[in-house]
């Protein structure tokens, strides 16, 4: 199965429907007077579905240079002494945002 970048796949989903049905009333005795039905409907239904985004790690390695940059500028201007520590963690963020351990 193929999906576009983007796209919106289903994989299927589950449907219930249950009918009832009650009547009440005087034995022996007919007519709406002496006797009542009542019918009930119940429909349930659910869906699974996916959506599908491709993602290059060439774009995603781009955009955290370009973040990291912008922090490291950030924690510059905020120590106008440029200390070894803010510079340190400028690095470390450089290096380590968006990553995902497993």
């Amino acid at each position: 199965m193929s999906v576009p970048d983007g796209g919106t796949m289903s994989l299927g989903g589950v449907s219930r429907y249950s009918e009832s049905s009650i009547s009440r009333g005087i034995p022996g005795l007919r007519g709406p007077v002496f006797q009542s039905r009542a019918t009930g409907y119940n429909v349930q239904s659910s869906r699974a579905s996916v959506k599908a985004t491709i993602l290059s790690t060439r774009e995603i390695n781009e955009a955290l240079a370009i973040e990291g940059a912008r922090r490291a500028l950030i924690y510059q201007r905020s120590d106008p002494n440029g200390s070894f520590e803010v510079q340190k963690k400028a690095d470390f963020i450089t290096r380590n945002i968006g990553r995902v351990r497993k």
